[in-house]
């Protein structure tokens, strides 16, 4: 089977609920949690429309691209939002491995997008 990578880009804040980030960014919403009583955060799970890749460092260039596109309200909504990329990460077992070269490593830090990796191999479901 070969190596299977795919991911969901967050956007978590206070003050900025997911249907107005509905108006700025182009990208679907796929889930939204409400801040609430226990969770005083409102979370926003995005589809970047990349689909699945086999390699992870591909899929993050891929995702690199689609950030890139919306950029500028990025990093207006970044004094006010954190950002998180989960990435699911499927492999063989005994044959996975994640090369991330330094520009992907840069450019994830410079947008302050914590990167969250799923690790599992495809007897595990």
């Amino acid at each position: 089977m070969p190596h299977r990578v795919s991911s969901r880009f967050s956007i978590t804040s206070a003050s900025i609920s997911a249907e107005w980030l509905s108006y700025k960014i182009s990208w679907p919403i796929t889930e939204r949690h409400d801040a609430n009583e226990t969770m005083p955060q409102n979370v926003s799970v995005f589809d970047l429309g990349i689909g699945d890749y086999h390699k992870v460092d591909q899929h993050l260039a891929a995702v690199k691209r689609a950030l890139l596109g919306e950029e500028k309200v990025l990093s207006e909504l970044a004094g006010e939002c954190t950002y998180a990329l989960w990435i699911d990460y499927r492999f063989p077992k005994n044959g996975g491995s994640i090369n991330l070269p330094t520009s992907l490593q840069s450019f994830f830090t410079f947008m302050k997008v914590e990167l969250v990796f799923h690790l599992r191999t495809f007897a595990e479901s």
